[in-house]
Order: structure tokens, then sequence, then C-alpha cells
């Protein structure tokens, strides 16, 4: 039987320039790769417009984009809104050249199917007083619950043969409870602020699978079942200088959170031992005395003489995030409002903490080099791994959004809006630096950058009885499509 160890290394290097799909992560592992933040500012007003509101935030919903925003509400007013996510499965095939130098070609194929969510995303109240404003609300700025599937071919052979497959599930849920105040202490000036509880929970577990003789076998597998806390905040600013014109700035603070995540041994007995071998590599590289064995399907160490847990720690910080919103009325009337937001993201934030080699890509896969001639202290064995540690970064984002509403009267009693708006999503992913170096034959176009997705919003709006508001809105770009109700109660 071929040991997993002799077909690791040149297999999972020619994988590693095919795996390349979406977005943020934990670690470099694909499945952490597919969810998006929602940092489009909530309600149905805003996401019509292109999620430009920094600058008008003139509705509860300002306790998010603007809490300084508040001070615009006269009244008491109750808001709730509606999500619903419909996502698109994402799939990306690609050959490259049999790094075995085998006739043929290594066929990947990459798919990502995202659970459609229907949710309520955002709830608030706000209350005025005489000289300030007080909000409490609740938001989901992460709702994701998608699965992954990643098959590797050898297209070369007859019948063709899998090599790897990995199968991986990921739902998480991140909450925001906050806390809003604001003031005006001058008639142009309006302040405000919002501390925030954040409460992360997270679900994954992501299966390998690797060729042995002529089918797969499991070899190892990664799996998170924790929640974590912490404490945020944001301030924010709005400025008057005229009746038509609004100038907004916000600053986010984003919560660090942390999570357990296990290695879990799925191989068969007698095959390499790829759990511990990632455990040592993320630990302290050193084996137990008596480590070095004989045993080739292990790579010549003794698998029980690994003494680091199958476990390690992701920090996870959230992105800050600061930014500045117009919002003008360009006609005495008040019909024509139109909005623009710049808002920076600080995704530099993710690297923080962050844990590579993990996916099996990158995996340590060459046996680690031990020195049983110079033992430690503690009679364990010194042990070298080959596999270079590639500079792992995220980009800094602007998000740019712009939006427009027109607003006429109907029957004289009753307000009608409709609205339109554009933003362009940077889609941030995960890029690798190996410098000079391979992992396996993995470069720096293992993790390329992302390419830039368009969404553009449509909505429309009405007021009854001056008491209740509802507002739709439907966000629509090539990777997924959102789509909002809100309403609103005013005392």
């Amino acid at each position: 039987m071929k040991t997993l160890s002799s077909v690791r290394g040149p297999i999972l290097g020619a994988l590693a320039l095919c795996w390349a799909l979406s977005a943020s992560a934990l670690t470099d592992e694909e499945v952490f790769r597919t969810f998006r933040f929602n940092f489009v500012n909530p309600g149905g007003r805003a996401l019509a417009m292109g999620g430009a509101f920094v600058g008008i935030a003139d509705d509860a919903t300002a306790a998010a984009a603007n809490p300084a925003g508040l001070t615009n509400l006269l009244s008491p007013e109750m808001f709730i809104e509606i999500r619903g996510a419909v996502g698109t499965t994402q799939e990306l095939s690609n050959r490259v050249g049999d790094p075995r130098l085998l006739p043929g070609d290594v066929l990947s194929t990459s798919i990502a199917d995202p659970e459609n969510i229907v949710h309520p995303s955002f709830m608030s109240f706000v209350k005025p007083f005489d000289n300030w404003v007080f909000g409490l609300s609740r938001q989901e700025v992460l709702r994701t619950d998608v699965q992954t599937t990643n098959l590797f071919v050898d297209d070369g052979v007859l019948p063709n043969t899998n090599l790897i497959r990995a199968t991986g599930r990921l739902e998480t849920l991140l909450e925001y409870y906050n806390f809003s105040v604001a003031g005006s202490p001058h008639e142009k000036l309006a302040l405000g602020a919002t501390l925030t509880y954040a409460r992360m929970d997270l679900e994954s577990r992501t299966a390998n699978e690797l060729i042995s003789g002529s089918d797969l076998e499991d070899d190892y597998a990664t799996s998170v079942d924790d929640s974590d806390d912490d404490f945020a905040w944001s301030l924010g600013l709005l400025y008057k200088p005229h009746d038509k014109f609004h100038i907004g700035l916000v600053y986010r603070d984003g919560p660090e959170l942390s999570f357990e995540e296990m290695i879990e041994d799925t191989r068969p007995s007698g095959n390499y031992p790829s759990a511990d071998v990632l455990a040592d590599f993320l630990g302290n590289r050193n084996l137990a005395a008596g480590g070095i064995g004989s045993s080739s399907a292990t790579g010549g160490f003794n698998p029980d003489s690994f003494d680091d847990p199958l476990t390690f720690d992701n920090v996870f910080n959230v992105p800050d995030q600061y930014g500045i919103g117009f919002g003008y009325r360009p006609d005495d009337a008040g019909h024509w409002t139109i909005a623009l937001d710049v808002v920076n993201v600080e995704y530099s934030d993710l690297e923080e903490g962050f844990v590579s080699n993990v996916n099996a890509l990158t995996f340590p896969g060459d046996a680690p080099t031990c020195d049983s001639g110079s033992p430690m202290f503690n009679g364990s064995i010194p042990c070298d791994y080959n596999t270079p540690l590639a500079t792992y970064e995220f980009d800094d984002a602007i998000f740019w959004r712009l939006g427009v509403e027109y607003l006429w009267v109907v029957k004289e009693t009753t307000p009608v809006a409709i609205r339109a708006g554009v933003y362009v999503d940077p889609n941030v992913r995960l890029e690798a630096d190996f410098g000079d170096q391979t992992v396996f034959i993995s470069t720096s176009e293992t993790f390329p950058s992302g390419r830039d997705i368009t969404h553009y919003t449509l909505g429309f709006g009405l007021v009854l009885q001056e008491k209740f508001q509802i507002d739709f809105a439907a966000d629509m770009s090539n990777e997924d499509n959102t789509f909002i109700t809100s309403f609103i109660y005013h005392f």
C-alpha cells in the first residue's frame, strides 16, 4: 500500500494552485474563505440607497450607521428588519500539469454552496429626551451557513482517479447588542456613541481524505464548536452646515474573539499521522524521547511520541472601520436626496492571531528532521520542518457607496419614496507571500487577491397614517442577492 506521506507532497502542491475561493479567514482553511461580514448599514432605506447612510442617519438604524444621527429623531421609534440572503453556488474548476510528471493533468473542482437564510437582522428602540437621545438595538453582523466540497482528480489515469477530497461545513452567528446615546451641543452639530456587547457562535468541520492505494481514505479533520464575547464601541459626528447639506463621520471598533479548534486523527491505523504532525508543527516542534522509529509508513518516527495537544486557538478580530458620509437635498421641496459614503475597512486586523498551514494545501507535508543527539532539557528531541512559512496578509479596503431617493406624497396623506444605489465590494481575500520559496510547489499565486464585485440596489418605501413606515430593498450582484423588509413604528 502506498503511504500517505509518499503522495502528499506532490499532489498537494499542485492542488494549492487551484484553491482560491474568497474572503476572510480564521485560518488558511478553505471553509473559512466563504463568508462575508454584513458591513452594509442596516435598514431597507439605507440598503436601497447603496448602503450610503452615514451622512443622513435619520432613523433608528443610526445606532449602527452613525450614532450621532439619533438626534434627528423627534419621537420614540421602534424598528425591525427582516433580511433574506439568497446565495449562489460558487464553483471553480482548473487544471494543472501533474507534479509527478505523469501524463495528463490534475483537475480541481471547488464548490461553495451557501444556504438561503431569512432572519431578523436588526431591531432597535429609540427614545428622545430634552437634550439627548437613548437607543437600544441588536444587529447580526455575520450569519453564515455554507457547505464546501473540493475534489481533485488525476485526469491522466484511466479510469480517472480521485486524489484528494475535502468537505466542510461552516455555521456562524455574530451578534451585536448596542447601547447608544447622542446629543446636540450646537444646533448644527451632533455627537453620538455606541457601546457594543458582541457575541459570536462558530461551528465548523473540515474533513480531508487522501488517496491511499487506489481509493480515498480519511486523513485528518479540523473542527470548531465554540463561542466567545467581547465589548466594542463606535463614535459618530453629524455636522449640518446647511439645511440641504450634511456631513457625517463615524469610527467603529471591532471586537476581538477567540475560538478553540480541534485537530482530529481520522486515518486508518498505520497511515501517516497527519493530525499529530500538524499539532507538533503548530506547537513546540519537539518529540518525546525515543521518538525516532523505523516505520516507513509514519516517516521514520513514532507517532506516539508526539506530546502537543490536538487543539489550538484562533484569535478573530472583527475589522475596525472609519468613514465619512455626505447627504445632499438639492431642491427646496426636499423631494430629492443624494447620499455618498466612503468607508475604510481595516481587514488587516484579521492578521493578528492568524494560523497558517492548517489547510491541506499548505500542510507541513515533510516528516520532521529530528536531532536525537541534542535532547532538550526535558528530554524531548528538537525537530525541524522544511516547510517554508509564508507571510499572510489581508489588504485594507475602501467602500464607495452612492444612493439617491425621490420622495412624493400620494393623495396628500401618504409619502412614497423610490430609491436606487450602487456600491463596490473589494472582495478582500487572503494573500500569501512565499518569497522565492514554495510549500511543495505552492507559490504566492496560491492565494491571489480578490476581484471587485459591483452591487446594484433598488427599493421603495411609504408611510401610513404618519405612524407606520415600511421599506423594501434589494441588493443584487453576481455573487449573491439580498432582500430586506424593514418596519418603523413612530409613537
